[in-house]
């Protein structure tokens, strides 16, 4: 070689603070990338481990089921240990912790591999977790890792935009809903506020994930689209927000639990935590399926929404089955299961919803349904825009639309400051909250 001459092997840099052509890449091509990526990997997880996996563990009619669900949290717990290397933080709040890191350097992304597994597993055994907050940990890695393929020479006000565009395109996909997965990566991380800087990224990689998504392996949202147009009256209007009021409320005390669990797991060794679990979830799961002849506290509560929408039953079946599931829910918290409760949340609202509807004669048996799952969820979770665009996406009508915004404000007012996420932090600028 002639002196003088080098050849460089480095990655072009992607500078959002330079030529026009980078600009664009930066705001369009590369979020649109990362969420398909994203979407495809996500989509894979979710047919194998849901579909395939849970699916069938569902449809079995022998008793003998129950056995596998003893594997569940056992393989979660060994699947954290042994590959992720560590059992603390919970995956339920990886993301979270993370994401208040600007640049997402602390993230150690050879643990998401290991977060990931444990979470398919306890799906795949049948606890009653889903797929969320790993998918939601895989995104926010490969976010991380897009940002430093692409954009080295970022502004410091933009790192840390991918790994939240990247956490959002992964819940647009698991759960199904665009509009929902746009703002997770922004809203989640904080008790209160909101982040609006990757707001263009996110929403790119959340659409292009849900998109790669209904290609692949078909949506599954666990409400069906519906075009409700709620006639509003008196009633439909009274009984709305009762029910804003009765998930508000439930959320508080699903977290207040569900924090407990957290502690008490933490104050005794992992295999009593995982024994005592596993015990109890099997426990519930055979009486279930004495009871119904189906497995329905198995997964994150698609059958047992399925179940309770198939045929009209009896309030304290409805009431029963609601407990039944939430508890398998907070049992798999306690006893280390490598999922999320997103989808577990929604779906107790939804079947709040359906026992408020029953109760009230209210003519569309599928709009407090939705309700009841946007407002326990974002309640939870302290998303109040999620909530929003949950109702919006999967209800449509303007009325409705209204009526659910201010449902979503009633169940948010019963929070005070417990949430689901102990983890969450108020975001800067957030107004301070009143005392009373």
């Amino acid at each position: 070689m002639k002196r003088g001459l080098s050849v460089s092997t480095s990655v072009p840099e992607i500078s959002s603070e330079g030529w026009i052509g980078g600009r664009i890449a930066w705001l369009l091509v590369v979020p649109i990338m990362l969420g398909s990526l994203i979407g495809l990997f996500v989509s894979g997880l979710s047919w194998l481990f849901e579909s395939q996996l849970l699916d069938r563990l569902i449809g079995s009619a022998s008793p003998w089921t129950a056995l596998v669900l003893l594997a569940a949290l056992p393989l979660s717990v060994l699947s954290m240990r042994f590959v992720a290397g560590t059992l603390t933080p919970s995956t339920n709040e990886f993301y979270i912790i993370h994401s208040n890191v600007d640049d997402g350097r602390r993230m150690p992304l050879r643990q998401i591999p290991g977060r990931v597994l444990a979470g398919g597993v306890t799906v795949a055994c049948g606890g009653a977790q889903g797929m969320e907050s790993p998918s939601a940990s895989l995104g926010a890695g490969i976010g991380i890792l897009f940002e430093r393929f692409f954009g080295r020479s970022l502004a410091p006000r933009e790192r840390g935009l991918l790994m939240k565009a990247g956490a959002s395109a992964a819940i647009a996909t698991i759960f199904s809903s665009p509009g929902v997965g746009a703002v997770y990566g922004m809203e989640v991380s904080y008790r209160r506020g909101f982040d609006a800087r990757p707001i263009v990224q996110a929403t790119l990689a959340a659409v292009a994930a849900f998109t790669v998504r209904y290609l692949t392996v078909g949506l599954d949202p666990l409400i069906p689209f519906v075009d409700v147009n709620v006639h509003l009256d008196s009633r439909l209007v009274w009984t709305a927000l009762l029910l804003a009021l009765v998930c508000g409320f439930s959320a508080r005390a699903f977290a207040s639990i569900a924090n407990l669990a957290r502690g008490w797991r933490k104050r005794v060794r992992p295999w009593i935590g995982v024994a005592t679990g596993s015990l109890a979830l099997a426990s519930i799961a055979i009486c279930v399926w004495f009871w119904t002849g189906s497995w329905l506290t198995l997964g994150t509560g698609h059958a047992m929404f399925d179940w309770a929408m198939d045929t009209p039953r009896a309030i304290l079946m409805l009431l029963a089955m609601l407990l039944l599931h939430a508890a398998a829910t907070i049992i798999c918290v306690f006893g280390g299961g490598g999922g999320g409760v997103f989808t577990s949340l929604a779906a107790t609202g939804a079947l709040v919803g359906c026992i408020t509807s029953s109760l009230m004669g209210t003519p569309d048996e599928l709009f407090l349904p939705l309700v009841g799952a946007a407002c326990l969820l974002s309640a939870a979770y302290r998303i109040p825009i999620a909530g929003m665009l949950l109702i919006v996406e999967w209800g449509g009508g303007m009325e409705s639309a209204l009526l659910g915004l201010v449902c979503i404000a009633v169940s948010q007012s019963c929070m005070g400051r417990i949430t689901i996420a102990p983890a969450q932090v108020d975001a800067p600028g957030a107004p301070e909250p009143e005392r009373p």
